[in-house]
């Protein structure tokens, strides 16, 4: 009885992983995007406590708009159709919060991404002996 595993079960084994690991760099992808957008936006509330005054506001695009601040509150989406409204510091606040637990999430996932690779690798490594095995064979079938 065979306990061992063929080249096509190794080849299914690496696409597996290698499908794993272009899924967790995707996600990680989307953690930095998000944390990179609760930046700017810090950003963007500080330098409106500085000045509430009149100010230009991205649409997006190239498309600004002069707008007037004329309080302090911001509105948050907590889900579909439900708003929250707070104070600038509190919305500042609940980003830094926000932006600990995704900067986690993402040292978690540069684990798995770590350990995807190094599985990838190993997986290759023995790949590459059953190449030289299958080399080795067909010469000797040719002497």
């Amino acid at each position: 009885m065979e306990t061992g595993i063929n080249q096509q079960q190794l080849i299914q084994m690496i696409n597996n992983e290698e499908d794993l690991f272009n899924k967790l760099l995707k996600e990680a992808e989307k953690i930095n995007s998000i944390i990179i957008d609760l930046e700017q936006t810090k950003k963007a509330i500080i330098e409106i406590e500085k000045n509430p005054k009149k100010m230009m506001i991205s649409l997006g695009t190239g498309v600004t708009i002069e707008v007037e601040v004329k309080n302090n509150k911001c509105l948050r989406l907590m889900g579909e159709n439900l708003f929250v409204s707070d104070s600038t510091e509190g919305t500042k606040k609940w980003i830094d919060e926000k932006k600990e637990k995704l900067e986690e999430q993402l040292k978690n996932l540069e684990k798995n991404i770590y350990s995807t690779q190094e599985k990838i690798k190993n997986l290759n490594g023995i790949m590459d002996q059953f190449e030289m095995k299958k080399r080795e064979l067909v010469n000797l079938t040719k002497k």
